[in-house]
């Protein structure tokens, strides 16, 4: 629960608050006790950015066409957003582990893979229990349809928010299906469509995965630490065979909960934020689209989606 600089989050019934601090500064400051940190791969979560910033919406993705005319902006911000992307969660894990608080990190991978299983980890973590009781195992049934769609409510993330996924060239957004099994060379992993479909797109050359790839192992280096975030998160594609080990359950070296115990606080909004205000990759995103769309009075055309 956050313990308030504002009064509006010591209403008890503001039990957690979601923030993209310290990427960016919310509207107003507040001290924080337990963290739960959302993770996903780099690879889906830079090129859904991309479509966030060249559409304006979270919910549309930009034709084909406009990856390969700014095939040089996509790369720069590929290889830009990776080290935002490291300095984003690396901030949140160190600040936790300095200050002894309870930390529970969650990948998307996982919430793809088992909604059910992993949003009940949350909530145990949420409410400091080891069991639900009936209420709360009723409260997420009702949350997650469960009674309704049975076994799929398992891979069902369309309850879990307001957007709707972006498709996938198939148009699948977000359950099991014969059709959308991504495989490798090393083996076959079956995972849900939501899952590295930017690697299934091929939005990444291998150069610039590559390139990727070397830059989260150069900062560990610089920074002293033995693996890579890449490979702690378990989403290392060379050595680890990310996304066929999201299936196994292997690759993942973080521990999932950390509990530290301690009384002390992360104050989130106050203090400088980890992006430099010059970068061309974050807020100036804007400008740039508008000038290439006339002021968005033009915009860049999207892929039809299929209404469900």
């Amino acid at each position: 629960r956050p313990s308030s600089l504002h009064p509006i989050y010591s209403h008890p019934s503001v039990g957690v608050v979601k923030t993209h601090w310290p990427e960016r500064s919310g509207c107003l400051p507040y001290n924080c006790r337990r963290v739960i940190l959302l993770v996903r791969n780099p690879y889906d979560a830079i090129d859904s950015y991309w479509n966030l910033c060249v559409t304006n919406t979270h919910t549309e993705t930009v034709d084909e066409s406009i990856y390969a005319m700014y095939a040089d902006k996509f790369r720069g911000l590929a290889l830009g957003e990776l080290k935002t992307w490291i300095n984003f969660y690396s901030w949140w894990i160190n600040e936790c582990k300095d200050k002894g608080l309870d930390l529970c990190l969650i990948r998307y991978e996982d919430l793809a893979m088992d909604v059910s299983e992993t949003f009940r980890d949350v909530m145990r973590f949420v409410l400091g229990v080891e069991e639900l009781d009936a209420f709360w195992e009723g409260r997420i049934r009702h949350a997650l349809d469960e009674e309704v769609l049975g076994a799929e409510a398992q891979h069902c993330t369309s309850r879990l928010g307001s957007y709707r996924p972006r498709n996938d060239e198939s148009g699948q957004q977000g359950s099991f299906t014969e059709s959308s099994i991504s495989t490798s060379s090393t083996g076959g992993g079956r995972v849900p469509p939501t899952i590295a479909k930017s690697l299934r797109k091929k939005r990444y050359t291998d150069e610039i995965l590559r390139q990727m790839h070397d830059t989260a192992a150069a900062i560990s280096s610089n920074r002293g630490e033995e693996i890579s975030l890449l490979k702690q998160f378990g989403y290392d594609i060379y050595e680890q065979d990310f996304p066929n080990n999201v299936e196994s359950g292997t690759g993942m070296q973080f521990e999932r909960i950390k509990y530290g115990g301690s009384s002390s606080t992360i104050r989130v909004n106050v203090g400088s934020e980890i992006r430099p205000r010059d970068d061309p990759y974050g807020r100036a995103m804007t400008n740039w689209r508008k000038g290439e769309t006339a002021g968005d009075t033009e915009p860049f055309p999207i892929v039809m989606r299929l209404r469900l």
